[in-house]
């Protein structure tokens, strides 16, 4: 049995003002703490049946049992960016930007066996040399122009620096990530191609956990993503509007689980993956009314392995569609109600994908969530009541890692109806 039990806390301040007639500027701080409840575990067995128990624990006379491990996580995060938004003409604009994270992150999780206080009581397996938290800066430029050139034709084009430092001497150093598009818009119709660059930082854990017998990699590098996309939308009517794109992704670098002897794995930067999908949206409008559908297709493939070879797989826990309906209606002006459904096809797992091991099914499911808002209750503050899986569907995700059913999981139950409230205060 897993029970997975998250905890996050978020606060965050914004400002902006105009300052000229052609200048904006905005800010944005916030703080936020992720961690996992001390009663966050996973009970396994071992037995014969199961092949945890072998032939020499048979001549010992160990007798099958239960064990279960307690896990425990407490992570913070600063992060603080400035922008400017500078728009001299109606053809021309430029936004540029500074963004700052300053993060205090727990390298791998805290565990103890059978005992029910993980903070206090639990350890982590891997190089204890600096201890278990990472302090980590990060530092972003960007800067983003368009211009138009005619009518109804634009260039964007812009251009994002990274830099990453863990303690003194890790992290991935500096990567750029360029941005481009060409749009065309005339009677109604939007045309645009878009070409981008992005990376992912892998995460601390990625890089020190040693769960499942893995070994520490600290030189794993960022994941790269090459994104191709074109666009079109028509707006129909006063009412109706339609769009859809089609895209392609390649993505290298991607961290993978390579098996190594003695029972021993270790994340490396192995894997390659080309993803082509299609997306599309159907809106309609009517005063306080809107209801919008969208469908997406996506088909993707593993190119390399975990072994680093050519290979053709279909990457498992992604279902080929997914169909997303939403209607929202804004009543008396203060109360707005807001009902989605989203429909998530089979999502594949096992022989002929890249998560072989895991047998289990993962039917199609359909959800429903709700949510009921009274803006300005009093002036600037707001109160949502909102509820997820509102028929309380049982569900479940595809596991984790290699999701085997023994060493991780190989489905993870998702919650059934749930209630929250928030409360919003703008000032």
């Amino acid at each position: 049995n897993v029970y997975w039990i998250p905890n996050r806390s978020y606060f965050y301040f914004k400002f902006e003002r105009q300052l000229s007639n052609t200048l904006q500027f905005s800010a944005l701080s916030n703080y936020r703490v992720h961690a996992l409840d001390n009663d966050t575990r996973v009970t396994s067995v071992s037995n014969y049946a199961r092949g945890n128990l072998g032939i020499r624990d048979l001549v010992r006379d160990v007798n099958p049992a239960y064990n279960t491990t307690y896990f425990y996580q407490n992570s913070k995060q600063f992060r603080t960016e400035v922008k400017m938004l500078y728009t001299p003409t109606a053809k021309f604009y430029m936004l540029a930007g500074i963004e700052y994270r300053n993060s205090q992150l727990q390298g791998n999780y805290l565990n103890s066996i059978n005992i029910v206080t993980p903070e206090e009581q639990g350890t982590f397996s891997g190089d204890a040399r600096g201890g278990n938290q990472f302090a980590l800066n990060d530092y972003g430029l960007y800067v983003q122009a368009n211009q138009r050139f005619a009518k109804n034709f634009g260039i964007t084009a812009g251009v994002r620096v990274d830099n990453n430092r863990i303690r003194q001497n890790g992290g991935f150093g500096t990567e750029v990530s360029p941005r481009l598009v060409v749009d065309y818009g005339a009677k109604g119709w939007v045309v645009k191609a878009i070409y981008s660059r992005g990376i992912m930082n892998v995460s601390n854990f990625t890089k020190f956990s040693t769960a499942g017998g893995r070994i520490p990699n600290p030189n794993l590098s960022t994941e790269t993503i090459n994104n191709f996309e074109a666009f079109i939308s028509k707006k129909l009517s006063d009412n109706f509007e339609v769009d859809a794109n089609i895209y392609e992704q390649i993505i290298t670098n991607v961290v993978g689980v390579k098996a190594l002897p003695n029972n021993t794995s270790q994340n490396q930067n192995l894997g390659e993956f080309k993803i082509f999908g299609v997306q599309g949206n159907l809106t309609y409008k009517y005063r306080n009314f809107n209801v919008t559908l969208n469908y997406a297709y996506t088909d993707p493939k593993q190119t390399k392995n975990d072994s680093g070879q050519n290979a053709n797989l279909r990457v498992a826990d992604i279902a080929d569609y997914r169909i997303n309906i939403i209607a929202n209606y804004l009543a008396f002006k203060k109360l707005n109600i807001n009902i989605r459904s989203n429909i998530v096809g089979a999502r594949p797992a096992g022989p002929g994908t890249s998560v072989p091991l895991n047998n289990a099914q993962f039917p199609a499911v359909t959800l429903m969530n709700a949510a009921v808002t009274y803006q300005h209750i009093i002036p600037g503050v707001s109160i949502q009541i909102a509820v997820n899986n509102v028929f309380d569907k049982v569900f479940f995700h595809n596991g984790v890692r290699a999701a085997d059913g023994i060493n991780a999981p190989n489905a993870l139950l998702q919650p059934g109806r749930n209630f929250f409230i928030r409360m919003n205060y703008d000032f």
